[in-house]
């Protein structure tokens, strides 16, 4: 729907799929940085005219999707594991809710 959103699952595909069932810190850490570029991207992004309609629930799951990229980035520091799959379920589970818009 958005070159945006697509970059940004690519990144979240080999964390969440690869990465994170693999626990490898070092691939974790430089997935959740470049998601964070990605979701800068994303933020300012604007829906296609054709998509008008979505808006109000596109700009509601994108800010959620938001918030769970910034709760990521302050638990990454914490070396929590624990608390940095979490985040990283929730995230993924944002990034869901974001995609279902377009459905």
């Amino acid at each position: 729907v958005m070159k945006e959103i697509e970059a940004f699952h690519a990144d979240l595909y080999m964390l969440y799929h690869y990465y994170l069932p693999k626990n490898e810190k070092e691939k974790i850490a430089q997935a959740a940085a470049n998601l964070q570029v990605k979701m800068d991207s994303l933020d300012a992004a604007q829906l296609p005219a054709r998509m008008k309609k979505k808006e109000e629930a596109f700009l509601t799951a994108r800010a959620a999707l938001s918030a769970s990229v910034k709760e990521l980035s302050a638990v990454m520091s914490s070396d929590d594991q624990k608390k940095i799959a979490q985040a990283i379920e929730t995230m993924h589970s944002k990034y869901q809710a974001l995609e279902k818009v377009f459905e």
